[in-house]
This record gives C-alpha cells, sequence and structure tokens, in this order.
C-alpha cells in the first residue's frame, strides 16, 4: 500500500511527537499541521503589515515627487517668461546706470575725464 505523507521516523525526528517509529498518531499530525498553519498565518500577518508600511511610505514618496514636479514647472514657467532676472536684464540695468551717470557727468561738466572708465566698465560687461 503506497501512502502520501512523511514516514513515521521522519515525522518522529523532526517533530519528536509519537509514541514509536512506526506509527503517525492522528493528534501528533493534526498537532503538527495546526502549528504549521499558525506559523505561516503569522508570516502573512507580517508580510500584510510590511505592505502597508510600505505603501504609505510610496504614497509619502508620490505626494514628495509631486511637489518637486510642481516647483520645477513654476521655476521653468518663470525662467521662460523671464519672470525673474537674468544676465541680458542685469546688464540692461547696469547700462541703464552707466547712462544716467554719464548724463550727470556730463550735465556737470567732467564728462570728458570719466568716459573712458564708462567705455571699460561697459566692454566688461559685455
Amino acid at each position: 500500500m503506497r501512502h502520501l505523507g512523511p514516514s513515521a521516523q521522519a515525522f518522529r525526528a523532526a517533530f519528536g511527537l509519537g509514541s514509536d517509529g512506526r506509527y503517525i498518531g492522528s493528534v501528533d499530525a493534526d498537532g503538527a499541521f495546526l502549528a504549521a498553519i499558525q506559523a505561516l498565518y503569522g508570516e502573512a500577518l507580517e508580510k500584510e503589515a510590511r505592505s502597508a508600511a510600505l505603501e504609505v511610505e510610496l504614497a509619502g514618496q508620490r505626494d514628495r515627487a509631486a511637489g518637486l514636479e510642481a516647483r520645477l514647472e513654476k521655476l521653468e514657467a518663470r525662467q521662460a517668461g523671464g519672470g525673474g532676472p537674468d544676465a541680458a536684464s542685469s546688464r540692461l540695468a547696469v547700462a541703464g546706470l552707466i547712462g544716467i551717470t554719464m548724463g550727470w557727468l556730463w550735465r556737470a561738466g567732467s564728462f570728458s575725464t570719466r568716459i573712458t572708465q564708462n567705455d571699460r566698465i561697459t566692454r566688461m560687461l559685455r
């Protein structure tokens, strides 16, 4: 006759149950199966808890990524729209200040002595 399952000797060696190595008692087998089911259930609960924690962490990472994407879009829009000072507008502002200074010097009568300094500044800004 063929049987499915462990031999009585292997069962006794693995669990230390049974009165001898010839038979597996039904109470012993049921107890071993119940212990195995409880162990598997415990592992399943641990994996569910870990999965829930990972889902919370993932949601936080997604929120953070969305916030960073929104910040990037604002920065790109500001840069494309000229909302912030760039090199060209800074040079234009400095050139305007130089023009005002030159006009003031012209009125004061000392333009001819200061023009070489203003030319140097203008060349440096280019």
